[in-house]
């Protein structure tokens, strides 16, 4: 997944000039931290919030990974919000979809102490951040300290949707931290043969699939944009192409972007047309 800061998320040659507004951190459940940074000019009304998860195979990366990310949302007119949660090895499954849940319950209760409307929300996940957005909004009523809210919308970057599946795929005696099976042995404390239920409970497909086998369709779906490179080795296309077919027949909004010639860290020479996608669609699912 993602040695996070080995690369910014986009390359935001916007940002030649961006007057940054003060960055606040506050702290939330079992001892984290949220970093939040305000629009860059002040607003007439709410503005909307988007929390950025960071990525890291669920046993590293920091919420202070993107900072550049942070400064073009807040200069969008964003109220701008860093998350965290409890790492594996140490903390395992459902410790961080717990400090997810319970991310997105504080901010939409909060975001008017920050000039932010806490029912316009938006997300962006890179990797295992990824995995966490999208697993939040497969599972409402479940792992929750507070009531939430679905998003708006949620971008999914290089995100591994069917942990079951990864498993299956991946190359069995490749043994480094970017190796599916290291992390999700990391994640939750065992193999898959020996843990397949909690494999299940974890992945956002399964989550999907069962909410559509039960007809819970009344329960809204935020719009997606998922955005995965066709090169990628440590999380392959499949998963967010299989993700968008199911989510679009359960009744949701969901468009994949594909970057040719490009892995699972950065955008390539993509990064201005991401960077523009990303602009539209949240534009448009915050309105």
């Amino acid at each position: 997944m993602l040695p996070a800061r080995l690369v910014c998320l986009l390359s935001f040659t916007l940002l030649h000039g961006v007057s940054v507004a003060a960055l606040q951190t506050v702290p939330l459940c079992q001892g984290l931290s949220l970093d939040i940074l305000p629009p860059a000019q002040r607003l007439q009304q709410p503005a909307p919030v988007v929390v950025v998860v960071h990525g890291g195979g669920w046993i590293g990366g920091s919420r202070q990974d993107y900072p550049e990310l942070l400064q073009w949302l807040s200069q969008q007119g964003y109220v701008a919000a860093a998350a965290e949660y409890r790492l594996a090895p140490a903390a395992r499954f459902p410790a961080q979809i717990e400090d997810m849940k319970c991310v997105l319950g504080w901010l939409q209760q909060h975001a008017a102490q920050y000039g932010g409307d806490g029912k316009r929300m938006a997300g962006i996940g890179i990797s295992a951040g990824a995995h966490l957005l999208a697993l939040s909004q497969t599972t409402p009523g479940r792992w929750e300290t507070t009531n939430t809210s679905p998003l708006r919308c949620a971008a999914l970057h290089g995100a591994p949707l069917d942990l079951p599946a990864w498993w299956q795929t991946a190359d069995p005696d490749r043994q480094d931290m970017m190796s599916p099976r290291v992390m999700l042995k990391a994640l939750t404390g065992a193999a898959y043969p020996q843990a397949a239920a909690l494999y299940q409970q974890a992945s956002p497909q399964w989550q999907l699939d069962q909410r559509d086998k039960i007809k819970r369709r009344k329960e809204a779906l935020p719009a997606l944009l998922l955005i995965h490179g066709e090169q990628d080795q440590t999380v392959p296309l499949s998963q967010s192409q299989r993700f968008t077919a199911s989510y679009q027949q359960a009744g949701g909004r969901a468009d994949l972007m594909t970057l040719a010639d490009t892995g699972h860290i950065g955008f390539g020479a993509h990064s201005r047309s991401v960077a523009e996608k990303l602009r539209q669609f949240l534009q448009t699912c915050t309105k």
